[in-house]
């Protein structure tokens, strides 16, 4: 009969900064990735994401236990921290600023890129790609090609980038001489060459969701990109300097906040692109929000200003006196949702989005509000009391009545753009509905929906982050609602 060698064992101590520890038994040719998951289950709620160092130095999970010459009774300490989570509309990325990076879903797998995806500082997606800053200054890409996800023409030009932005198909980077490059689809912006000579002495990029604007150091702003959605007449943008901060429509409009707190407004004409009839309202404006095809401005007065197609949300007339005292906006596909200083909600948009203003933009069950999430159908309000309301299309998240009973001491709310909601508990339960297979339905991962710190979301899937450590997904399995592929790299993850 053959023999059956058992590998010796190695006690170690990982301790936490708050002294906290435990004493994990693991094989001496473990993998520090294994001694990380055996200390997490063994230290348990208390541990969050473990990062072991040593010397200062943070470990990899993919080193030896041998390498470090640890001896039986050694000490390790560790630190427990919480990922970056990037997503997309169809996939989620993980990642510890400094450490690696996990990433599945559609058009999320990185595989072949996965050996230098360390050292992660930062990480942007377009619709369908991802793209990864390292350490070095260098970036790494993958997920469908034609949206950014190839870069390999582009590896000698990826060099000293000071930061990478991301669009709905294209990426730019900004390198430490203020260029610029640019890659992905050319029609939202992944070609810059029409204007390649004025990209110099770049300070900030602004990502539209069509295009991209660079705000030079001498003031002067610079766009490309900005195909529209659909037909209509294009307003070209004009030229525009001390830009604040940039917005945009699904429909192909813009619209930038200048120094001085007015608004300039260009591309698709009906859709938000022409802010002519509100023009000389457009002054003190604090923040913008918009719809599929509309804007609305707040003002530092607390009143709003909007403009676009009627379609979209654009006509708030019938509420205008309402719009008094708003402190924040919040915009699906079609409607419009505002909070006021006193608790109350005002809606106006397409009556069946949400937007029933104005029969219903007072509604009794509306008071006492806190924050307002939303779907591409729907509106989701948190009240000061922990509990729900929800109103809009019922398939897209608008009816909760038979989650009503759950929902109490609601402590944030999140959603899918394509049609369901997520409430986080105060004792760490989470409560689903909407469309269920868009993460309205968590009940085949109920069970291990506890001790949930965070949520986030891709179009159709969620993924909870856990107190101990461990992620949980559900929703479309092939748009980010199954990780059971990568789990025990997610486990492994320094």
């Amino acid at each position: 009969m053959g023999q059956h060698f058992t590998s010796p064992k190695l006690s170690v101590t990982v301790l936490l900064p708050s002294g906290s520890g435990a004493e994990v038994s693991i094989p001496v040719n473990s993998t520090l990735g294994e001694l990380k998951v055996a200390a997490q289950k063994s230290l348990g709620r208390s541990a969050g994401f473990l990062r072991l160092v040593r010397d200062g130095r943070l470990l990899d999970s993919q080193e030896s236990v041998q390498s470090l010459q640890l001896q039986e009774g050694d000490t390790l300490c560790a630190v427990a921290s919480v990922p970056t989570v990037c997503a997309n509309p169809r996939a989620f990325a993980v990642y510890f600023r400094g450490g690696g990076l996990v990433s599945w879903g559609n058009d999320g797998d990185a595989s072949r890129v996965q050996e230098r995806l360390i050292n992660v500082q930062d990480v942007q997606a377009t619709d369908a790609a991802f793209a990864a800053l390292l350490g070095d200054r260098t970036v790494v890409t993958w997920g469908h090609r034609h949206c950014g996800g190839d870069t390999l023409k582009l590896q000698d030009r990826l060099k000293d980038v000071r930061s990478i932005h991301a669009n709905s198909g294209a990426f730019t980077a900004l390198l430490e001489d203020g260029t610029v490059v640019a890659w992905g689809l050319d029609e939202v912006g992944g070609y810059s060459g029409r204007i390649e000579d004025e990209l110099h002495n770049v300070r900030a990029i602004h990502s539209m969701q069509r295009g991209f604007l660079a705000v030079r150091t001498d003031g002067r702003a610079v766009t490309w990109g900005g195909e529209a959605l659909m037909e209509g007449e294009m307003i070209q943008a004009p030229e525009l300097r001390n830009v604040q901060a940039v917005y945009a429509t699904d429909r192909g409009s813009s619209a930038a906040i200048l120094s001085d707190r007015t608004v300039v407004t260009w591309g698709h004409q009906a859709c938000g692109g022409d802010s002519t009839e509100v023009q000389d309202q457009l002054k003190n404006v604090q923040e913008i929000y918009s719809s599929g095809g509309a804007f609305a401005a707040l003002l530092s007065d607390e009143t709003v200003v909007t403009w676009g197609h009627s379609g979209y949300g654009a006509d708030s007339h019938r509420v205008k006196d309402l719009l008094i005292g708003v402190k924040s906006i919040t915009a699906n596909h079609q409607a419009f949702a505002a909070l006021l200083a006193d608790g109350r909600v005002v809606t106006w948009g397409n009556p069946r989005y949400g937007g029933d203003a104005p029969q219903s933009a007072l509604v009794p069950r509306l008071e006492g509000v806190q924050k307002i999430s939303a779907t591409k159908g729907a509106f989701a309000a948190q009240l000061r009391d922990g509990r729900v309301a929800t109103w809009g299309l019922d398939s897209l998240g608008g009816d909760s009545s038979l989650q009503q009973g759950s929902l109490q001491a609601v402590t944030e709310i999140y959603a899918t753009h394509s049609g369901a909601f997520a409430a986080l508990r105060a004792d760490g339960r989470v409560v689903t509905w909407g469309n269920q297979t868009f993460g309205g339905s968590s009940f085949a991962v109920q069970d291990l929906l506890y001790h949930v710190q965070e949520i986030h979301s891709t179009h159709w899937a969620f993924l909870a982050l856990r107190s101990d450590g461990q992620c949980v997904t559900w929703g479309h399995p092939d748009r980010g609602g199954d990780c059971r592929d990568v789990q025990q790299k997610l486990q492994w993850l320094m």
